[in-house]
């Protein structure tokens, strides 16, 4: 089987055996992401702008909290609630910037709410690994071997 850098991860998981092999690469993806934005990539100007905007679910938080790298996580944090307090205000100011609308700044609110950079970017690397799984499988005879000494796949993945 020809080794590709996007096929190693791939091949790499399904020679486990146990449990859902896309359970593992989401799990690797999941890993990725985390390691990625409380890494050095925190420090990147275009990150963390993007981290900015986006935010963080409650789940990759908690996550991002539990790891070691606490000084990254509060610095992302003081700059996501410097953007997300933007957001909210400037969009909620009533006439002149004087007072603030109610309903415009509860829209505000919620539209900071519901996206999350390490959602996105496992989403991202979700999509590389089921497209390059596909084509491995359909031009691998080997992995196609793998593939199907598999223990099984998980209902959702199914």
């Amino acid at each position: 089987m020809t080794e590709k850098i996007y096929t190693i991860p791939i091949n790499e998981t399904f020679e486990e055996k146990c449990g859902c092999p896309i359970c593992r690469l989401y799990a690797r993806a999941r890993e990725k992401a985390l390691d990625y934005i409380t890494g050095a990539a925190m420090m990147e100007p275009s990150i963390r702008i993007q981290s900015n905007e986006q935010g963080f679910c409650r789940e990759h938080l908690a996550d991002m909290l539990a790891m070691k790298t606490k000084l990254s996580v509060a610095l992302m944090l003081e700059s996501r609630m410097d953007e997300a307090h933007k957001q909210v205000f400037r969009s909620a100011q009533g006439l002149f910037g004087h007072s603030y609308d109610g309903a415009k700044l509860a829209a505000a609110a919620r539209k900071t709410h519901g996206s999350c950079f390490v959602c996105n970017s496992i989403r991202e690397d979700m999509a590389h690994y089921v497209k390059n799984t596909v084509y491995l499988w359909k031009t691998e005879t080997d992995f196609r071997r793998l593939f199907d000494q598999q223990e099984g796949f998980c209902l959702p993945h199914l």
